[in-house]
C-alpha cells in the first residue's frame, strides 16, 4: 500500500510539473499576430548616416501622431505621381480644402503657422558624425497653398527647420531647402538646418504646415553645397 500511495505522489507531481511548464511556454510565445488598437507599427527599421549623409523615402516612416487635427498623412501609391517617385509612394496631407488663395484659411484646421502643432511623421535615424546638417525635401507643389512644411528632432522643433518652402519647379517633384522668412517668402537655399548634438539614435519628424502637401523623399547631409537631383 506503502509503495501504491508514493506512486501516485510522483504522478501527480509530474501532472503537474508538465502543466507548469505547459503554461509557462504558452505565455512566452510571442503574439506579434495580435495588433494592439491605438500603437502605430513600424513601417521600416532605423536608418544610418553614414559619412555625414542619408537619405529617406517618405513613406519609410516609423510612427505618426495626427495631434488631434483633422488633417493627416496619407500614403498614396496608386496615381501618376506616385509613378514618377523613387519608391512608386510618397505622402500626402488631406484632406486639402485650401488649394487657392481665395480658399478660407483656418488655423488648426488647413494651416498650422507654428511647427509640430500638425499630423506628425516620426522616422528613427542613427547618426555616426554630430554636427550641423542641411536639410533637403522632395515635393510636389501645384500652387501657393500647398508648398510648406516644418521639420524638427527629438520632440523639438528649432526655428532652423521650420517653414520648408517652395516656389520654382510647380507641378513636378523638386528639392527645396529654402525657409519661408517675412522678408523673402520663397526663402533661400540651403538655409534649413537641423543641429545633431551626439551620436546615437535620433527621431527626425516633419509636421503638416499646410493640407495638400505631398513630398517624396528627405535626406541631411554635413555638406553645405550639397545639391540633390
Amino acid at each position: 500500500m506503502k509503495h501504491v500511495m508514493i506512486t501516485v505522489l510522483l504522478i501527480l507531481q509530474i501532472s503537474l510539473y508538465v502543466g507548469c511548464v505547459s503554461v509557462h511556454s504558452s505565455m512566452e510565445e510571442p503574439t506579434t499576430d495580435i495588433p494592439i488598437p491605438g500603437l502605430p507599427v513600424l513601417a521600416t527599421p532605423a536608418v544610418t548616416e553614414v559619412d555625414g549623409f542619408l537619405k529617406v523615402e517618405a513613406e519609410s516612416f516609423n510612427s505618426w501622431d495626427n495631434n488631434g487635427t483633422l488633417r493627416d498623412w496619407v500614403l498614396v501609391d496608386n496615381d501618376s505621381l506616385a509613378e514618377m517617385t523613387g519608391g512608386n509612394a510618397y505622402m500626402a496631407v488631406t484632406p486639402d480644402t485650401r488649394v487657392t488663395h481665395d480658399d478660407e484659411l483656418i488655423i488648426g484646421t488647413n494651416f498650422f503657422p507654428d511647427a509640430g502643432t500638425g499630423s506628425i511623421l516620426n522616422y528613427e535615424v542613427h547618426f555616426n558624425t554630430p554636427g550641423q546638417y542641411y536639410i533637403w525635401v522632395s515635393c510636389f507643389s501645384t500652387g501657393s497653398e500647398d508648398n510648406g512644411v516644418h521639420v524638427g528632432i527629438d520632440g523639438y522643433w528649432p526655428e532652423t527647420s521650420a517653414r520648408v518652402q517652395w516656389c520654382k519647379g510647380k507641378n513636378q517633384w523638386t528639392w527645396s531647402s529654402a525657409q519661408r522668412v517675412p522678408e523673402n517668402h520663397c526663402g533661400t537655399p540651403n538655409t534649413i538646418t537641423l543641429e545633431v548634438l551626439e551620436a546615437g539614435m535620433h527621431t527626425i519628424m516633419f509636421s503638416v504646415r499646410e493640407d495638400g502637401f505631398k513630398f517624396d523623399q528627405w535626406l541631411m547631409t554635413l555638406d553645405e553645397q550639397f545639391q540633390p537631383h
